[in-house]
């Protein structure tokens, strides 16, 4: 027993040496193997095994060039076979996994849409918008796109309600100055329609709300004013323009001038109100030209 305890320990010490020496050799050789596609490419082509390897590469890149070859087609038959919701499935599914190619069928959409236009083929457009910004909400490009077609097919309040929700999502100045001017643009062009078909008092609450998003535009109260007028809510019309008048607006001080005498009139149901060369008749809600 004593010869094998003075043998045990130098052949557990060679043995710890030799373990130790096979490690490093490890370590080493995985610590220097160079990364594949460089080792590939610095070996010479004649090598049959390279060729092979560097060929299965460009296999790769070749059908995941096809893949997106054949999403994109996908994509875009369906957006012009009017199959709308496969085409929304389609980039919802790359938008949530493949951020790259979800950008190239973002680009086809602006593409169709703006193909729309030039053929003046709204509807398809607005349907295509419609269901886009209905999951994509905060997409401010999206949303600009919707107004700008909504205002292209006249519908002045819808296109309002789209810049108004790109605007609350805007995050930089210049893109919320820039989407005011086109807010005031659709704005005056939905004054002008509701003026020419006589329907003033049905824009009230789409003017509330934008007086109520930019106070200091006095547009917007003057067209409550004259919707207030023609339901007959002298009161509330009285109320905005002296608060252009607080303001210093003459224009509403002359046209305040001329309506409050008007309340207090003899007849309790009649008064008239000379205004922009027209007399508004309320006896019965009737309205006549001067």
């Amino acid at each position: 027993m004593r010869l094998a305890d003075r043998f045990q320990a130098p052949f557990l010490c060679a043995l710890s040496i030799i373990v130790g020496v096979a490690i490093g050799w490890w370590l080493r050789d995985s610590q220097n193997t160079p990364d594949l596609l460089l080792e590939l490419n610095s070996r010479p082509e004649s090598s049959s095994g390279n060729t092979i390897a560097v060929d299965n590469i460009e296999l790769m890149v070749e059908n995941s060039e096809t893949d997106l070859r054949q999403v994109r087609l996908r994509f875009v038959q369906s957006i012009d076979s009017e199959q709308f919701d496969e085409a929304f499935t389609i980039f919802r599914h790359h938008d949530r996994y493949h951020s790259d190619i979800a950008a190239e069928l973002y680009f086809e959409l602006i593409k169709h849409i703006h193909w729309y236009h030039e053929n003046n083929d709204l509807k398809p457009a607005i349907n295509l918008l419609e269901l886009f910004t209905e999951y994509y909400s905060r997409d401010t490009g999206l949303l600009r796109e919707l107004a700008t077609t909504y205002t292209a097919a006249n519908q002045f309040t819808k296109a309002l309600d789209a810049y108004t929700s790109a605007r609350s999502y805007s995050c930089t100045r210049e893109e919320i100055r820039s989407l005011d001017q086109q807010i005031h643009q659709v704005a005056h062009r939905l004054y002008e329609q509701g003026r020419g078909q006589s329907s003033l008092g049905r824009l009230i609450p789409t003017f509330l709300k934008l007086s109520y998003l930019e106070p200091d535009y006095s547009f917007y109260r003057f067209a409550l004013a004259e919707g207030y007028l023609t339901v007959n809510d002298i009161q509330s019309a009285i109320r905005e323009l002296k608060e252009l008048q607080i303001q210093g607006n003459e224009r509403a001080r002359e046209l305040l001038a001329q309506l409050v005498p008007a309340r207090h009139a003899d007849d309790e149901n009649s008064y008239s109100i000379i205004r922009y060369g027209w007399t508004v008749c309320c006896r019965y809600g009737g309205r006549k030209q001067a």
